[in-house]
Parts: C-alpha cells; sequence; structure tokens
C-alpha cells in the first residue's frame, strides 16, 4: 500500500502536462485487500486506502459514486450495497406483487388536522422516529434478526436457521410495503373530490376558475398601481383594466441550472416589480421544480402570497450537495419524517389503481421527495403531504383573487404515426385507427399537454380533465375510478422525465461529444453512412424509439366519443405516455400561445446549453412554425464568435470590459410575432393538418438567454462543467455563482422589458379608447360554438398545411448530428 501512495503522490505533485489524461484504477495498480468488518469477525473485499489526498484524486475523476463528492463522511461499500438492494427489492415488489384493489372508497369525513400537516407528521412518527445513526435498511434488518434469533429455538440446526435468516430477509420489501399500505391511509382533507365523478371537456375553453383568475388579476394590477411605477407613469394615473396588458414568464429546460437560473430571475423580477405585472408563469424540465417549489414548499410558514422567490434559493443551497439518486439521498429521504411515505406511496396507490409502475415512477418519486425536503420547528427533515398536491398553489397563491400569476406545468406526448395503439377491447374495432390524413405522413411530432393546479390537458387534441382525476381510469369520457389526487411527485416527474427520452436525443448528445481526432472524424462517417444505407423511413422509426419506458399513466381520451377529422389511434389506448417537454422544444411559449388566452408579451427565459450557437432564433421560429407566427428579431446582431480556447481546449476567461461589449443588448432581444392565419371571424377555430391551433394574433416575445456576464467573467453557464444539465450536485458558492450572473442579466435586460411591456400597454389603450371590441372575447365564443358544430357535423374547421419537416438529407445527415 505504501508504494500506491507514493505512486499516487508522484501524481498529484507532477505537472498537469505531464499527468495522464484520465487516471483509471489500473493506472493506480491497486489490489483488493482484505480487512475484518467491524470487528464482527466478516470478511469483506474492498479497496482501501487511508491516505485522504488518493480518495480525492480518485473522486475528482468520478470513480467513485456522486454522493462521495459530500462533505459528509461517505458510506461504506457495504451500505451502499446493502441501501440499493434494498430498494430495488421494495421497488420490483411495487411492480410485481401489490395487486389492484377496488377503488370504492368511503365518503370522506371531515378532518380535524388544521395544523397545516404537523398532526399528520406527528403521527407518522412512530413509524419513521430517529434511531440514532444507523440506516433505514439497517433497522430493518435488526427488527429481521431479531425475529430470526426467537424462531431459533425451533429450528437449532444451521443450515435450517441460515434458510430461515434467508427467508425473513426475503419478506423485508413485503413487510415495509405491507406499514405503508396500512398505516399510511390517505388524508382525505386533501384530496375532497376523490368521491366525484369527473368528464372530459372537449373544447378549448378556459375553465371557470382561470376565467375567474384572469378577472380578478387584471383588476389586482390596474388597482395597485404597480403598472404605473413600473412604466414611468405619471403619480396617480388611472389605469383601466382593459389596458392592462397580459404577461407571460417561461423558464426554459436546463436541469438544475435552468432550476436556479428560473428562480433568480423570479426574484430579479420580484425587485424589480415586473413580477407583480405577471399573468402566466410556465415551466419545462428543470423550471417546473421551481415554479412547483414556489407554489408548494413552505419554506416560511404559513405559504401564502405574497410568495417569495428568495427561500428557494436558500433551501436549494442547503440539500444540492447530495445527489438526489445517491446512496445518502435515499436515505436522507427514507429519515426524514413522511419520507418512506412520499417515496412510496405514490408507488404503492398507482399499482394499487391498476397501473403498472416504471423505473421513472421511482426516479420520480426519488429525486421530487428529496427536493421537498424542509426542515421542521425541530431541526430534522420532513416533508409535508399537503405540500406534494399540487391543487395546493391555488389557494396558496390565492389565485382566485389574482394575487399571484397562473403556474403551468408542461409536457408532451409522442405521436408516432406508424405506432398502432389497440386495447384488449378495442372502443373502435370497426375502423381503421390511423385512416386520416396525418396518420399517413412518415414523421413523427409532439403534442403538448398542460398540468395547471386546476386542468390537465392538450389543446391539440381538445381535451381537458380535472387536475383531481388525473391518473383514474377513464372510459367514453367519464371517470370510472374513485382515488386521491395524484402525487405532485409524479406530476413532476411526467415534467421532467428527460431519461424517457427518444433515442434521438442520445445519440445527438453521443454526437456532439465526440472527439475532434480520427475517431471522432470515423465514427461520424460510420453513423451517416450506416444512416444512408438504412433510408429514411427506417431511421425516422430508430431515432424515435424510447430505450427508457416512460410512466404509464391512465388515458383520459380512452373510449371517447369520436373527433371529425383526426384518427382514434389515441382514443384505442387505454394508456398516456408524457415525458419531459424539452424534446419538442425547450421553452414554454406554447402554453402563452393557447387560442383562448391574449398574452400580449412572452417573457422567455432560456438556460439551454446552446444559447450562444445561434439555434434559439431557429428554435423559436421552429416551433413558431407549427402556430402559424412568424418571429423576426428587432435588433439584427452578429452571430457570437466562438471564444479563444487554452491549453486544455475550454475558453478563455475574458475580462469585464470584454464581456460587456461581447454580450451587449444579448440580455433581452425583442422578437415581433406575426400571425400569418390570422382571419378575422375566425379566430381559435383555424387549425394545421397536426390539429394544431394557429394564432390569430400578433404577439411580443422577449427573449432573455441565461448569458455570462461582467460581474462574473470566469463564469459560462452553457460550459461550465458543474454547470451541466445532468449535474444534480451543486455547491453552496456554484448556486451563488449562477444566482449572481442570471440576477444582473435581467437587470442588464430591464430597459428591454420595459419597452416591450409600454408597447403592449399602448396598443390595449388605443384599441379601447377606439372602442374595439376585445378579440379574445371574440375567440372564446368561437371556441364553444365550434366544438359543438364540429361535433354535430355541422360545420368543419379550417384546416392550413403544416411546413414539411425534411428529417433526412441525401448523404444520411438526421437532425441530431449537429455539431458541437
Amino acid at each position: 500500500m505504501l508504494l500506491h501512495r507514493r505512486r499516487l503522490l508522484a501524481y498529484t505533485s507532477s505537472s498537469s502536462e505531464s499527468r495522464p489524461a484520465r487516471l483509471s484504477l489500473a493506472s493506480l495498480q491497486l489490489r483488493p485487500r482484505r480487512k475484518l468488518d467491524n470487528g464482527k469477525g466478516r470478511l469483506a473485499r474492498s479497496f482501501t486506502t487511508s491516505n485522504s489526498r488518493l480518495r480525492t484524486v480518485v473522486r475528482a475523476h468520478q470513480l467513485l459514486p456522486p454522493h462521495e463528492t459530500s462533505a459528509n463522511s461517505p458510506l461504506s461499500t457495504r451500505q451502499r450495497l446493502a441501501s440499493r438492494i434494498w430498494l430495488t427489492s421494495v421497488f420490483l415488489y411495487i411492480k410485481y406483487f401489490v395487486r389492484e384493489e377496488p377503488m370504492s372508497l368511503p365518503p370522506p369525513t371531515p378532518s380535524v388536522e388544521t395544523d397545516g400537516g404537523e398532526a399528520r407528521l406527528a403521527a407518522r412518527k412512530a413509524v419513521e422516529q430517529d434511531e440514532g445513526d444507523s440506516y433505514f435498511w439497517e433497522r430493518r434488518e435488526r427488527r429481521l434478526s431479531e425475529e430470526v434469533e426467537k424462531s431459533e429455538g425451533e429450528s437449532s440446526h444451521k443450515v435450517s436457521r441460515f434458510l430461515h435468516k434467508i427467508g425473513h430477509k426475503i419478506k423485508a420489501p413485503a413487510r415495509a410495503l405491507h406499514k405503508i399500505h396500512h398505516s399510511a391511509e390517505e388524508d382525505l382533507s386533501l384530496s375532497p373530490h376523490q368521491m366525484e365523478v369527473a368528464v372530459l371537456r372537449r373544447n378549448n375553453t378556459l375553465s371557470p376558475e382561470e376565467i375567474g383568475f384572469l378577472r380578478a388579476r387584471r383588476q389586482r394590477i390596474a388597482a395597485s398601481q404597480d403598472l404605473v411605477r413600473f412604466l414611468g407613469l405619471p403619480e396617480g394615473t388611472i389605469i383601466d383594466e382593459r389596458d392592462v396588458p397580459v404577461i407571460g414568464l417561461g423558464g426554459s429546460g436546463g436541469g438544475m441550472r435552468a432550476n436556479l437560473g428560473f428562480i433568480s430571475t423570479i426574484m430579479a423580477l420580484q425587485e424589480l416589480g415586473v413580477w407583480p405585472l405577471v399573468t402566466y408563469a410556465a415551466g419545462v424540465s428543470g423550471s417546473c421544480w421551481a415554479l412547483a417549489s414556489m407554489y408548494t414548499l413552505p419554506l416560511q410558514p404559513p405559504l401564502v402570497s405574497p410568495l417569495s422567490a428568495a427561500p428557494l434559493l436558500d433551501h436549494f443551497r442547503r440539500i444540492c450537495d447530495v445527489h438526489p439518486l445517491s446512496t445518502k439521498g435515499v436515505n436522507k429521504v427514507a429519515e426524514a419524517q413522511g419520507g418512506i411515505h412520499s417515496l412510496l406511496g405514490p408507488l404503492v396507490a398507482k399499482s394499487k389503481s391498476g397501473q403498472e409502475v416504471c423505473i421513472i415512477d421511482l426516479y420520480s418519486t426519488l429525486v421530487s421527495s428529496f427536493f421537498w425536503m424542509i426542515k421542521g420547528a425541530d431541526g430534522k427533515d420532513h416533508i409535508d403531504p399537503a405540500s406534494m398536491k399540487w391543487s395546493s398553489a391555488f389557494g396558496n397563491g390565492k389565485l382566485a383573487e389574482g394575487c399571484e400569476p397562473f403556474p403551468i406545468l408542461t409536457a408532451v406526448r409522442h405521436e408516432r404515426p406508424w405506432r398502432d395503439w389497440k386495447s384488449k377491447d378495442n372502443p373502435f374495432e370497426d375502423m381503421d385507427d390511423h385512416a386520416s390524413e396525418e396518420h399517413q405522413a412518415r414523421d413523427a411530432w409532439w403534442q403538448w399537454f398542460e398540468i395547471n393546479p386546476v386542468e390537465v390537458g392538450s389543446e391539440e387534441l381538445e381535451g381537458w380533465i380535472p387536475l383531481w382525476s388525473f391518473g383514474r381510469k377513464f372510459e367514453q369520457g367519464r371517470s370510472v375510478q374513485s382515488l386521491p389526487e395524484h402525487s405532485l411527485g409524479l406530476l413532476l416527474g411526467l415534467s421532467t422525465a428527460a431519461p424517457a427520452a427518444p433515442l434521438s436525443s442520445f445519440l445527438g448528445t453521443i454526437w456532439r461529444n465526440l472527439p475532434e481526432g480520427v475517431v471522432g472524424k470515423t465514427t461520424r462517417r460510420g453513423l451517416k453512412s450506416f444512416s444512408r444505407r438504412m433510408g429514411d423511413a427506417t431511421m425516422d422509426k430508430l431515432d424515435n424509439l424510447n430505450p427508457c419506458h416512460a410512466s404509464n399513466e391512465p388515458n383520459p381520451f380512452f373510449g371517447a366519443k369520436k373527433q371529425p377529422g383526426r384518427g382514434n389511434g389515441f382514443e384505442n389506448s387505454p394508456r398516456l405516455h408524457l415525458v419531459d417537454s424539452g424534446m419538442a422544444n425547450n421553452c414554454p411559449q406554447h402554453v402563452f400561445m393557447h387560442p383562448a388566452r391574449d398574452v400580449d408579451v412572452i417573457l422567455l427565459f432560456d438556460a439551454s446549453s446552446d444559447v450562444q450557437k445561434g439555434a434559439a432564433a431557429d428554435r423559436i421560429n421552429e416551433y413558431g412554425a407549427t402556430r402559424g407566427v412568424t418571429f423576426t428579431p428587432r435588433a439584427e446582431l452578429p452571430p457570437l464568435a466562438p471564444l479563444a480556447a487554452g491549453a486544455e481546449g475550454r475558453p478563455v476567461a475574458t475580462s469585464s470590459d470584454d464581456m460587456k461589449k461581447r454580450f451587449e443588448g444579448r440580455y433581452a432581444q425583442i422578437y415581433d410575432g406575426k400571425a400569418v392565419h390570422a382571419e378575422e371571424g375566425k379566430e381559435g377555430t383555424i387549425l394545421n393538418d397536426k390539429h394544431q391551433p394557429q394564432a390569430w394574433r400578433d404577439t411580443t416575445l422577449v427573449y432573455m438567454p441565461l448569458l455570462p456576464n461582467a460581474v462574473n467573467p470566469t463564469y459560462d453557464p452553457s460550459t461550465a462543467p458543474f454547470s451541466s444539465s445532468y449535474n444534480l450536485v451543486w455547491t453552496g458558492e456554484q448556486v451563488d455563482t449562477i444566482h449572481k450572473t442570471a440576477t444582473q442579466n435581467v437587470y442588464d435586460g430591464l430597459s428591454t422589458i420595459r419597452l416591450a411591456v409600454r408597447e403592449a400597454y399602448g396598443r390595449r389603450r388605443a384599441a379601447r379608447l377606439a372602442g374595439e371590441e376585445e378579440v379574445v372575447e371574440r375567440a372564446r365564443r368561437n371556441l364553444a360554438a365550434t366544438a359543438v358544430a364540429v361535433a354535430e357535423g355541422s360545420m368543419k374547421r379550417v384546416v392550413v398545411k403544416s411546413e414539411e419537416r425534411g428529417e433526412g438529407e441525401e448523404d444520411g445527415t438526421r437532425r441530431w448530428m449537429e455539431s458541437a
């Protein structure tokens, strides 16, 4: 071992130029040795080092699991292995042995627990109370051992005792699930609608709750003088509520980078007086964590409007030093009060309802439960069951009174025309599922779904159900189960399910990270040659395969009445598969272009990794084409030249002055959106051939990319290793770094934001003074009337041809074959 240490010390003291590019176990030539385990006489084989410098170097080269980077003492190999075996066993037990049960629940009884969840947490302490420094799987092993010792009197033979002990270990998952099954009944006060029957609404009008919110929000903004102060109007100016511009704030995907960046952006907008003017707030992927936590996490109880984003930054700074999927992360959740129920309860409930549980569901509850752990008054971690209900956001934000923006999470469904969905009991067995024109096309596309505190649905499929009914089975447009409201952990899993992406997403990541040498060039030529030989039709199907199965949810459209003009393949599927909407477009402008919403200004925060590569304008217009909108940048900015690279190939840090010149005018860029299919009198009734509603009004988009800033010239959000979309472990210093940059970006773009809002206010005011009717009211009437007329067959919608995508090229190039 002394020889091994000398080799390592020589490595750590050598210059970076003389070190090998990667450190491996083979280069260290470490050999496993035998040691006593905890003095109990059991022999274990493990790689051991007593030198802290060795552990530091090995950890830096990612040879240890993510949780080893924590400042806390690392877990032993035995503990990590035991944890993974325990969790895997429980998951497999839920997946294969928890049976569907009838969901006829008794009527809800009045709850006496009105203290925000403290009584519920106290009741669960007996089940999950702390037992020193041991881990939850070790405590279960101890209890099993005690049971084995009691039975040893009957089985004294060594082989019998061994088999008896193995039997107890195999039963451990069943016993753990039995506790969750019977001791953690759903609090009926959290799901007051579970005995109600939900109905699928087949039109794109807004819910009564959202209509009421919009009226209250505009009245509040007009009366508060916030708009007067922001625009610099004379003090005391009376604002007519009809003049209030509707502003939507969107946050992109990008993992923890997007989450922390969006939180910082909201904090800056709150400081500058813009947040009180926002009507809608929506997120994609990582930004959904920011929105959901802001509206549901009681970090400074009671959680009630006005909501502040500042506590969220402190919260994620506290927990982000441990990976949510690591052994330590799982253990922290399991040790927290309410943790086991938050982690496994939704999986048990889903399996009992008859839905197949998959690995994405476990990923969802693991990550969400970890992020939703907060410190209680006693200093211990706990997870409040009320915070895991997305419907609570409506009350927390006082949306009925218009006190906060209306929050929206997003997800997408992958429509693959060649995929023939069939159920065992086909409700349309006499029909050709894919007879419509759109299903004869080769290319796949994404259908957007939104998950707001009131409803879940898709405007492209023209269907909406109450949020509290999502997760229930539907037949012919009516729910046939009585279930509690779905866990927010599972809903966030749909919105952040990047692991369930199609194969093209993974291939694109590999393609962009290929080396530039002979190996990279040879690999690229080989892939293009393979693509050319296979042909576009075959490659389209390969690109759209999903290596990791998306979460299974009941399809609320199952068996619903046929919609004229479209195939019934989806209505034949009993399951709905939703994934991260970053697969379609990494920004949520979709929800702001709902035909019944009247959004004037879209503030689009973009934390994508390609914001400096000129892909933003392409991405904005690529989505705009699906909605009949052409976005034109108001200021033509030249492409950014790549930064000079240093000795290790990384960009060289520039000075503050150079940084200001490089990104001047880019922190907030106005894009003017022109509706190309707008036709007076037909607002909301014009679709393209993929049934995507076409915009009936022009809109203004303010693009706000997460770019480097002169306040921190050494940090580039797009290239910093810790800022990767796939990294969930951040130090407190790194959290402060992105917060400082994102906040200053908003300040630097404030004048552009103010200009866009002032223009929108002027247009609305001018239209009112001219006596013009608000067009959105006409659009809403059209949506309601047209849905009825089309269903009756007395009217057909106007359909415009969408642009052909042109996926493949003659040389075999695919869309994911982009340059880095």
